[in-house]
C-alpha cells in the first residue's frame, strides 16, 4: 500500500481513517483529462459562440466566480453523472460539491483549479501579443492532409476530437491539452 500511494498509506494506516464509502469516486488520469477539458470548453464557449477576438485582458477579465462555476460543472458532470438526483441538487446549489467530495477528490479538484488558472494565464499571454479567434472547441473529426516525404507526396487522414483551435497571428492552432502522461507511441513519418 505504502508503494501505491504514500498518502493514502498515510491516512489509512498512520491515522486510521477510512474512505467515505458514499463517494468511491477515484479521479483517474482520464477523468482528470476529461474534466480539465470540458472546464476549458465551458469556460471559452461564449467567446467562440460570438466570433470575436479575444485579447490578454479579456481573458484576464473572466471573473473567478465564472471560472469556478464553469470548473464545478465540469467536475459534477463527469464525477456524479452516475447520479442525476446529485448532480441537480449541486447545480441548483442545494448542496456543495466541496462536501460531496472525498479527500482524493477535494486535491484533484484544486489541482485541477491550478491547471485552469495556468491555462488561462498562458492564453491572456499569448492574447496580449496577438488576440485568439476560437474557431472550435472539443471537436471530433477526421481531416486529410497532404505531407511530402522524401519527394513523394502522400494523402494521410488525421482524427480524433481536437481540443481547440484557434486563430492568432495569422496562423490557425490545433491545441492539443496535455494532462496527463506525454509519450510518443507512434513512429516517425521517416520511420
Amino acid at each position: 500500500a505504502y508503494q501505491k500511494c504514500q498518502l493514502q498509506f498515510y491516512f489509512g494506516r498512520v491515522l486510521g481513517l477510512e474512505p467515505d464509502s458514499e463517494t468511491d469516486e477515484n479521479i483517474d488520469i482520464r477523468q482528470f483529462g476529461l474534466i480539465f477539458h470540458s472546464a476549458m470548453c465551458k469556460i471559452y464557449s461564449d467567446f467562440m459562440e460570438k466570433k470575436v477576438k479575444v485579447s490578454g485582458n479579456d481573458i484576464r477579465g473572466l471573473k473567478k466566480e465564472f471560472i469556478e462555476s464553469k470548473i464545478e460543472e465540469a467536475f459534477v458532470d463527469e464525477i456524479f453523472k452516475s447520479n442525476a438526483a446529485l448532480c441537480e441538487k449541486i447545480k441548483s446549489g442545494q448542496r456543495k460539491l466541496t462536501d460531496e467530495l472525498n479527500g482524493n477528490n477535494k486535491m484533484v479538484y484544486s489541482v485541477i483549479q491550478k491547471y485552469v488558472k495556468a491555462q488561462c494565464n498562458y492564453d491572456a499571454e499569448t492574447a496580449d501579443q496577438s488576440p485568439i479567434e476560437f474557431l472550435g472547441l472539443e471537436k471530433e473529426g477526421v481531416m486529410p492532409f497532404q505531407v511530402e516525404v522524401n519527394g513523394e507526396r502522400f494523402s494521410i487522414k488525421i482524427g480524433g476530437t481536437i481540443d481547440r483551435i484557434d486563430r492568432t497571428n495569422g496562423s490557425v492552432r490545433v491545441i492539443d491539452y496535455k494532462t496527463g502522461k506525454n509519450e510518443v507511441t507512434c513512429p516517425s513519418v521517416d520511420d
